[in-house]
């Protein structure tokens, strides 16, 4: 199932969901400025709407993460939550939570992860930071705050700063298994991907052990091998190398934090 903090760049394209619209969303929080009487109260500069958002409003990491009333809307997730997670052996939520740019998760998207995992998720898959986060256990689940952002050219034609390394991105592999004993038995495994353009100014997303086996020359698969390096530690969350730089998966060797 997925799940959204918000409607993203309400403010700025000025487009908020009907009611009709939002009820076929997982929300877990209003969008910003939803309510029409708030929208007018932030055009005029109310002092009254300054006064609403501390009301309402908790701490602000990013501007691109607010905080916003949630007005019910985690109230019917949880309930949606529980009516599947009858119907299913594993269960896994993708909220979009998150500022932008950021190498290590937010506060807050930790408390949303906890929020799911309480309500009986197997694993939360995140995304929004449009680069690769840390993942880790929490309470023996997988919790993945961001895979990266592979279909667009952000990271090829726009760069923000080189520590983001948008072009490189996360395959997670996840592969359930039921034991004799009746229970599920859950693996992990990762792959990095590269988003680049050709001469002719196309864009592919390919897997990195594809282009390590193509390269031309042992400069250009030593820039292969480090990038794969640096997105595979900053994944795992530690220094990591390699054992492999050609296989096609990698093991996701994580203790539970």
């Amino acid at each position: 199932m997925a799940a959204s903090t918000y409607g993203t760049n309400t403010m700025k394209n000025k487009v908020w969901l009907t009611r009709s619209q939002a009820s076929h969303l997982n929300l877990t929080q209003n969008q910003e400025l939803s309510s029409p009487l708030v929208r007018r109260l932030f055009e005029r500069r109310s002092k009254w709407y300054y006064r609403w958002k501390r009301l309402t409003n908790r701490e602000v990491e990013d501007w691109f993460d607010r905080e916003e009333f949630s007005w019910g809307k985690q109230r019917i997730l949880a309930r949606e939550m529980k009516e599947i997670r009858r119907r299913v052996d594993f269960l896994v939520a993708f909220p979009h939570v998150g500022g932008q740019h950021r190498l290590q998760p937010m506060r807050r998207a930790r408390r949303l992860y906890n929020w799911f995992f309480r309500r009986g998720a197997d694993a939360v898959i995140g995304n929004h930071e449009h680069c690769v986060q840390p993942a880790e256990f929490m309470k023996d689940r997988m919790a993945a705050f961001c895979l990266g952002h592979t279909l667009s050219s952000l990271g090829v034609d726009i760069r923000v700063g080189d520590e983001c390394m948008e072009n490189l991105s996360i395959a997670l592999l996840q592969y359930v298994e039921t034991e004799a004993c009746g229970q599920l038995s859950v693996r992990y495994t990762f792959s990095v991907v590269k988003t680049y353009k050709d001469s002719a100014g196309a864009y592919h997303t390919r897997p990195m052990h594809e282009l390590i086996a193509e390269a031309a020359d042992e400069g250009e698969r030593g820039t292969l091998i480090d990038e794969l390096n640096i997105i595979g530690g900053r994944f795992l969350g530690r220094k990591w190398v390699a054992a492999e730089p050609a296989a096609a998966e990698h093991p996701f060797d994580m203790i539970s934090r």
